[in-house]
């Protein structure tokens, strides 16, 4: 064999195998990239507006005093937080309770008798986890008993729904009634309910 013929074996052979591995990195998958990694801000940065959330909530106790029902509703009114409430410019926000009176088997809907009870003013500022306190006292004339039972004459059963929600505007005016998201971002939790209190009640 001569020089010439070893030499161009040579050639050859190098371009088979740069053929073959071009093949290879062609038929190769590409690589999956890194997921980009999340960077915390740097102080001096964008921070996020920090939202306010008030968040009511409702407890009660009950007596018979003298043949009357006391039911001493205890409600609150607090900022969750992050961010402080600060009361809207030229808004008059407040808790008001709300009561719904019905005599089953009639229904709340077939009766219609929801008044509001009374309201406490949201009149200052509030910080993250600051409270307002709401307490009311109801009275009910002529009260037999707590629970039901089946009624005997002159008796009928009367049942009771309390729920506290927050107003932006107290007493109602035209315009927007509920909260701005950038004045409280969270309005799921604005209204809290009493479970029904129920009574044995005598007649009119």
């Amino acid at each position: 064999m001569t020089e010439q013929t070893t030499r161009s074996s040579r050639i050859i052979a190098v371009v088979v195998c740069g053929a073959v591995l071009a093949g290879v990195a062609a038929a190769a998958p590409p690589p999956t990239p890194k997921p980009e990694v999340q960077r915390a801000p740097i102080a001096g940065g964008q921070i996020p507006t920090l939202c306010a959330d008030l968040k009511a909530s409702i407890t009660a106790t009950k007596a018979i005093v003298n043949g009357n029902g006391v039911i001493t509703v205890h409600g609150k009114v607090c900022n969750l937080g992050p961010g402080v409430f600060k009361v809207p410019a030229g808004s008059s926000p407040a808790g008001v309770l709300m009561v719904y009176t019905w005599h089953p088997p009639k229904t709340p809907a077939q009766e219609g008798d929801v008044k509001d009870f009374g309201s406490k003013p949201i009149s200052a500022n509030l910080a993250k986890d600051q409270c307002v306190d709401m307490d009311f006292v109801y009275n009910v004339p002529d009260v037999i008993q707590w629970g039901h039972r089946t009624p005997q004459p002159g008796e009928r059963k009367t049942s009771r729904q309390f729920v506290l929600r927050i107003d932006k505007f107290y007493p109602p005016q035209v315009g927007p009634f509920e909260f701005t998201p950038a004045e409280d971002c969270h309005l799921a939790n604005n209204r809290a309910v009493l479970p029904n209190i129920d009574s044995m009640e005598k007649t009119p």
